[in-house]
Formats: C-alpha cells, sequence, structure tokens
C-alpha cells in the first residue's frame, strides 16, 4: 500500500478511488473518506470543517485500528445473504485482515447512515440511529 500511497494526490489518482482500490480490491487496511464520513464525522464535531483527507483517513485508522487489534488472524465474508442476484466474486469471499475488514464495514455503515440521514442538504438527526451522540448543540447541527 505504501507504493499506492505514493501515487495518490495532486499527479496521480485521487486519493478516494485509490483508497478504495486499496481496500476493497487489495484488502489493505487503509480507511476510505467519502463525503459521507467527512459529513458525519463534522457534523459530529469530531472534525473541523474543512479537516485535511489524510488527518481524517489518520483519525479514523487510529481509532478501528485499535478495536481491530483486539482481535486476531483474518477472516472471511460471511456468506451473502438469500435473495443476492450474484454468487460472490473470488475477492470478496478471500481471506482478508481483520483491520481491513473493520475499515470495510466501519466505512459501508458511514456511507448508510449518510445516504439515509446524513443527507446533505438535510440532516435527519431525529430519526438517525447517531442522533443520540450529537454534541451539546445538536440543535445547530440538525439545522445543518
Amino acid at each position: 500500500p505504501e507504493r499506492a500511497r505514493d501515487r495518490r494526490g495532486p499527479t496521480g489518482v485521487p486519493r478516494e478511488p485509490a483508497d478504495s482500490i486499496l481496500l476493497y480490491a487489495g484488502n489493505h487496511p487503509v480507511f476510505v473518506v467519502d463525503a459521507y464520513t467527512r459529513r458525519i464525522l463534522e457534523r459530529h464535531a469530531i472534525l473541523p470543517a474543512g479537516a485535511k483527507y489524510e488527518e481524517i483517513r489518520q483519525l479514523c485508522e487510529r481509532a478501528l485500528a485499535s478495536e481491530a487489534h483486539a482481535e486476531t488472524g483474518s477472516c472471511a465474508p460471511q456468506t451473502p445473504p438469500r435473495g443476492s442476484c450474484h454468487r460472490p466474486s473470488p475477492m470478496s469471499t478471500a481471506p482478508r485482515p481483520v483491520v481491513a475488514q473493520v475499515f470495510n464495514e466501519m466505512h459501508g455503515l458511514l456511507v448508510g447512515v449518510g445516504k439515509a440521514y446524513c443527507l446533505k442538504s438535510k440532516a435527519l438527526c431525529e430519526s438517525c440511529p447517531l442522533g443520540p451522540l450529537l454534541p451539546l448543540s445538536a440543535g445547530k447541527a440538525k439545522k445543518r
């Protein structure tokens, strides 16, 4: 992943797609920062508005890596839910490091919350499962 990270940025592949490829296709433990992640962390006052990509990525990786290191080994994704329209690919069923699985799952959860509740134009904090975790100035965040 270090060589791939060197290629990210203004002269190479943009950071978010590069990190997505590293995590999802390569099973490397790299957290993907997207608009949903940024929006949720900003609205919960975890990061200031305008925080840099690397600052957000490193914060998430540090916070989640300690959780992942509590477990050891590697894990293989579970069987797909009934009704899946296709069989999982060999890449999807390949064993991956626990930390990569934790990053994968957390990113997916943040995307789900972002799409359903933490909308760009209107935050639906009252019905969001993360609503109770808003800072004391939640009234301010709800109006964003």
